[in-house]
C-alpha cells in the first residue's frame, strides 16, 4: 500500500512539473484573449507563486499589460519595472543550467528574450504618456534606444534590430 502511495505521489509530481506556463495559465489566457480583462486580472492576483516562481518575468509582464489595459497605468508601470528588475538581476546557476540542458528547460528561471526588454520600455512609455508624464516617457524612450543600440551591436545579420 505504501508503494502505491509513493508511486502515485511521484507520478503526480512528475506530471505537474511538466506542465508549461501556458497550461497552468490556460484560463488567464482564455479570459485575456476574449477581452475579459477584469477576470484575467483576478486570476493573476490569486496566483500566490507568480512573483516568486521561475516564470516571474512572464507574471510581471502579464500583470503590467492587464493593468495598463484596465487603465491602471501607474500599477502597470510598477509591474513592468519589476519585470525589468527581474531581467536585469538574472543570475545563471551553472548547476541548474546543466540540469536544464540534460533534462527539462523548466529547471532554470525564464530570463526573457531580447525583444521583451524593448517591450517593457515601450509599454512604460505609453503608460507615462497616458498619465501626461512626458518627461518620464522620454526617459523610457531613451532607455529603449540604449537597449536597441546594444541589440544592434549584438546581432550582425541584416535582419537585426534597427528601428
Amino acid at each position: 500500500m505504501k508503494k502505491i502511495l509513493f508511486y502515485s505521489i511521484g507520478i503526480a509530481l512528475i506530471v505537474s512539473s511538466c506542465m508549461t506556463y501556458y497550461q497552468r495559465y490556460f484560463y488567464f489566457n482564455q479570459r485575456f484573449e476574449s477581452g475579459q480583462l477584469k477576470e484575467a486580472q483576478d486570476i493573476l492576483l490569486k496566483d500566490k507563486k507568480g512573483d516568486r516562481g521561475k516564470n516571474r518575468l512572464i507574471y510581471y509582464m502579464n500583470r503590467g499589460v492587464v493593468e495598463s489595459m484596465l487603465g491602471n497605468y501607474e500599477e502597470g508601470n510598477r509591474q513592468f519595472e519589476q519585470a525589468y528588475i527581474t531581467i536585469d538581476d538574472y543570475y545563471k546557476n551553472p548547476l541548474n543550467e546543466g540540469l536544464a540542458y540534460l533534462t527539462n528547460p523548466k529547471f532554470v528561471e525564464y530570463k526573457g528574450e531580447d525583444f521583451e526588454v524593448i517591450y517593457i520600455h515601450y509599454y512604460k512609455a505609453l503608460n507615462y504618456l497616458k498619465m501626461n508624464q512626458n518627461e518620464e516617457a522620454l526617459v523610457e524612450c531613451k532607455r529603449m534606444n540604449i537597449k536597441l543600440s546594444a541589440l544592434s551591436d549584438k546581432y550582425t545579420s541584416e535582419k537585426k534590430y534597427k528601428r
